[in-house]
């Protein structure tokens, strides 16, 4: 298959422990909620859009489960944190390889990309970044910030709204933090 040297062995999924699927398959379905909820605010897209936006981010860790305990707290080297920034990468490559539209699929490429260009696997900045990828990644990043990771605590809305004005230019795009009013 195409790209098949560029897959872990996908057993790996069978050996993550349950838990850690509940948590990422949790963390997904909030993330699904999260980005209709902004979609239907930004009021730009068209019914099939919201259909595959809620479809991508139900999947856009799914190259995770190539990793068993992948969280950043149990993270112990710059190799490790290398590994686990392949998620993106790998998560699309199975995905095409089954099947997957290609706009469903490029929503877990593409939604570890920072509009400054300083993010993952490929430094795309800007528009380069499809929007349903913009997207996911906001909502993404108000599951994490809502509910804490053993590494980070919870935020207030306060806090929340504050970080995304410090970020707005850098991790996202400044017009959608503006239109959905997070500032």
């Amino acid at each position: 298959m195409a790209g098949e040297h560029l897959l872990p062995d996908w057993s790996a999924y069978s050996m993550t422990p349950i838990t850690e699927l509940t948590e990422l398959i949790g963390h997904s379905l909030i993330v699904s909620h999260i980005a209709i909820y902004l979609a239907v605010h930004l009021d730009c897209l068209t019914a099939v859009e919201k259909v595959h936006l809620f479809l991508g981010c139900l999947l856009h860790d799914i190259g995770k489960v190539a990793f068993p305990q992948a969280d950043l707290a149990s993270i112990q080297s710059e190799q490790e944190l290398s590994e686990l920034k392949r998620h993106p990468l790998l998560g699309y490559i199975f995905l095409r390889e089954n099947k997957i539209l290609p706009d469903i699929a490029e929503i877990a490429l593409y939604h570890h990309e920072r509009y400054d260009g300083s993010g993952y696997p490929f430094g795309l900045k800007g528009n380069e970044i499809p929007l349903l990828a913009q997207i996911c990644s906001i909502a993404d990043a108000i599951e994490v910030m809502l509910n804490g990771r053993p590494y980070q605590s919870p935020k207030t809305i306060k806090e929340i709204a504050e970080d995304f004005r410090q970020n707005s230019g850098g991790q996202f795009h400044p017009i959608l933090i503006r239109l959905l009013r997070l500032i």
